[in-house]
């Protein structure tokens, strides 16, 4: 996969679902019995070896192996792992991990640490600090999950290790919003008593509603939970924080289909691979308004630099958003706070313009 365009975009990244199978049942999640309305499987080992292949991987891509499901879960995730590791070798780009945590045994935990600076973050989603917060929540056990992060701690200690740096994503909801500032206290204390020193952070995420209305109440709700606990971002060693900065103002806007809409970014920095081989736009898109192709069928630079990519693409630069967005991927597009990182910058588009001829 190669195009001029793209080599001085910064922050790109490709998902790769490695499947949309989970083993918890979080109650804001979109994963259901069947999260993409196909039916559930796991990507072919074939399939991810070469979608490696066609990604110029000295352009540094961000490979984000995760999306609906649990990645782990996938029964040849460590061979998965083994191919990227060796992939990435001599490049500049790197993997990246999101996980419940809930099956980071000993020998996955090495195989990551194996990875150095090619595995610069893993997110762990944890939500709770009582274990009947989590059951709720996720549906989860919070004493495995916190014993699983905790041998990873000792075990990257041990090895000297500086990456992958955790991030300890706890998103912001009703359930679990008066328990925040417990959490922070509780991962605090635990890297303080044991001699921790990292980069790690506690990740205090707005939870996601595609739905205008309910995001406006989710924006309200973690904008008042931050203040109230006073939880700003903070790069305080060893655990800093990842939520607002104290003089950002209220929690995102929404902006209509107008002159004044900003360029999304993700139809040019973004390419998101369903486990099946079929390709969108944006991770937002989970059900696939936008399809663009499928792997078994063209090749991933085909999809992504072909013709009816650059022709959505153009229709973003160009406002059209009339044609571009129908009502139900519009309603999604309007309430999405993925919309504000990464951007695309005028730099960007106007490189994007000159190297396709538009004016």
């Amino acid at each position: 996969m190669d195009d001029d365009w793209d080599s001085l975009l910064e922050n790109k990244r490709v998902l790769i679902e490695l499947t949309d199978k989970c083993n918890l049942h979080c109650r804001m999640c979109c994963n259901r019995k069947s999260p993409h309305g196909i039916g559930q499987g796991f990507m072919d080992i074939k399939l991810f070896d070469r979608i490696l292949a066609e990604i110029n991987l000295n352009k540094q891509w961000s490979l984000e192996l995760f999306w609906l499901g649990e990645s782990m879960l996938h029964p040849e995730f460590d061979k998965i792992l083994e191919i990227a590791l060796q992939k990435l070798e001599n490049t500049n780009s790197h993997v990246n991990l999101h996980t419940n945590g809930s099956i980071l045994d000993e020998k996955k935990q090495r195989l990551i640490l194996k990875f150095g600076e090619r595995f610069p973050f893993m997110t762990v989603s944890i939500d709770a600090v009582h274990p009947e917060t989590h059951k709720e929540i996720r549906g989860g056990d919070l004493e495995t999950i916190n014993q699983n992060l905790k041998e990873f701690l000792f075990l990257r200690k041990q090895m000297n290790a500086a990456n992958p740096r955790l991030n300890l994503q706890f998103i912001i909801m009703k359930e679990n919003a008066e328990e925040t500032k417990a959490f922070a206290d509780y991962w605090e204390a635990f890297y303080a008593q044991n001699g921790i020193n990292s980069s790690d952070n506690i990740f205090f995420k707005r939870l996601e509603v595609h739905d205008i209305e309910k995001q406006k109440e989710a924006n309200k709700l973690y904008d008042e939970t931050i203040e109230k606990f006073n939880l700003f971002s903070t790069t305080t060693s060893p655990l800093g924080i990842i939520s607002k900065e104290k003089s950002q103002p209220p929690a995102y806007w929404f902006e209509e289909k107008s002159e004044q809409r900003q360029v999304c970014a993700a139809p040019f920095k973004n390419p998101v691979i369903r486990w099946d081989g079929e390709v969108t736009v944006c991770c937002f898109d989970d059900i696939f308004f936008y399809t663009m192709g499928n792997l078994k069928n063209s090749s991933l630079r085909d999809i992504w630099y072909g013709e009816k990519m650059d022709a959505f693409r153009r229709k973003h630069i160009e406002r059209r958003y009339d044609e571009l967005l129908t009502k139900d991927g519009w309603a999604k597009c309007k309430a999405c706070i993925g919309y504000y990182f990464p951007k695309i910058s005028e730099p960007e588009i106007e490189h994007y313009c000159k190297a396709k001829g538009l004016n």
